[in-house]
């Protein structure tokens, strides 16, 4: 294949409007415009946030809006090239590449390939309104900085594949909540799920103990050393309607530009949970984020009978990576969480995507880490292989010894 042009300088002209090219075949950081040539491959290699316009012999034949309804990527010529933008060079895009519209690139090397032409394909136009455009003069450079949008798991940072062994943690983020700082878990946790996003949006309550720069930078560097960060959405009482998908998938993403994310953890307790919704936005996240981003249920006792339900037909379409009751705020004997144990096996899912929820305390209703430990060796019995567990939550004493103790005990180490 033609090897990659080099990045140049100079600008695209479409009609009168003109605006900075940031480079061809490179990565596209945040607002820039990039232009992909078929030795890039046959697609672009971009993620959904941005809009994309085909260019054959000078003329656009085609204009995306991905944003929009988080399309897949789009198809590079053989005679031609695509211009894809971010931020405000996708404003831009959405304003001046109109079908039809004549394109000058800078650059020899961005005249398009001289083969013989195919027809062109149907335009698909925007279906949202056109932006308002940005300037036209004097544009500035984009910046060359690392993309901070949400990456689709092809491009940018891939989220990390569930442990085949879960040793997890919550951790509150309520600015108020006292929690430790997230660097300071236990080294034996591989998990950590944050909560909680909430809202119809869902966004986060705030960053704990910490600022948001602080948590941010703390998270990278856990993921930096194998510890997945994982979203958990709603909590006791946790506002949240999923049925308005679009703005669901809006808020979980715009928390991934942050951190980024592992996975998505289902612990809707106080708000309605339509199957269907929970099923499509899942398959969802991963067919955006990559098939590894994960996605765990944590029902409790009063609403397992329907999370069961959902977990059958995430586990049919291979969305389901653990499922695992919280075994606590009220009496749970190692038989009767054993029990819980076997109606999901009942159902069809493996020991392997179930997992046990713990919580440490001296009142009756939560076990001690001991308790913890008989309850777990009592359900590995006959359930060997689950996937491990978690505990609610990381503030509270007896974390460390729980993650040394019980962890290495889910780990089969």
């Amino acid at each position: 294949p033609q090897a990659a042009p080099a990045p140049v300088a100079g600008a695209v002209q479409i009609g009168a409007a003109s605006r900075v090219l940031h480079g061809t075949d490179v990565e596209r950081v945040v607002d820039a415009l990039v232009r992909y040539t078929p030795a890039v491959g046959a697609v672009t290699p971009t993620n959904v946030w941005g809009a994309e316009a085909v260019v054959v012999n000078g003329t656009v034949t085609q204009l995306r809006d991905r944003q929009a309804g988080y399309a897949g990527p789009t198809a590079i010529p053989s005679n031609g090239i695509v211009l894809s933008g971010h931020g405000s060079s996708r404003s831009w895009l959405l304003a001046h590449a109109r079908v039809g519209a004549s394109v000058t690139l800078p650059g020899a090397t961005t005249a398009p390939v001289t083969t013989a032409p195919t027809p062109a394909p149907a335009p698909v136009v925007a279906s949202s309104p056109a932006p308002v455009p940005a300037p036209t003069t004097a544009p500035t450079p984009p910046p060359t900085t690392a993309p901070t949008a949400p990456v689709s798991g092809t491009t940018g940072v891939a989220p990390m594949a569930y442990p085949t062994k879960a040793v997890a943690a919550y951790i509150m983020m309520w600015n108020n909540a006292n929690t430790p700082k997230l660097a300071s878990i236990p080294s034996n946790v591989n998990v950590v799920n944050l909560a909680f996003g909430q809202g119809t949006v869902p966004t986060m309550p705030g960053w704990g103990s910490q600022s948001e720069a602080s948590f941010v930078a703390d998270a990278r560097a856990l993921r930096a050393r194998g510890v997945r960060i994982v979203l958990s959405v709603g909590g006791a009482g946790g506002a949240m309607n999923i049925a308005n998908r679009q703005a669901f998938l809006d808020g979980v993403m715009a928390i991934n530009a942050k951190i980024p994310l592992d996975g998505l953890d289902w612990d809707i307790e106080g708000a309605a949970m339509g199957a269907s919704d929970v099923v499509y936005l899942s398959t969802t996240l991963k067919s955006l984020r990559g098939s590894a981003f994960a996605i765990t249920m944590a029902p409790n006792g009063s609403n397992i009978d329907q999370y069961r339900a959902i977990a059958v037909q995430l586990h049919a379409k291979g969305a389901l990576d653990m499922i695992g009751q919280q075994f606590y705020d009220a009496v749970v004997s190692p038989g009767a969480a054993r029990g819980r144990v076997d109606q999901l096996t009942a159902a069809g899912i493996p020991d392997t995507k179930i997992g046990v929820g713990m919580m440490v305390g001296d009142a009756d209703v939560y076990w001690t880490v001991q308790e913890c430990l008989d309850a777990v060796k009592y359900i590995k019995a006959t359930h060997p292989n689950i996937r491990g567990g978690y505990l609610w939550e990381i503030g509270r004493a007896g974390t460390a010894d729980w993650a040394d103790r019980v962890g290495t005990l889910l780990k089969g180490e």
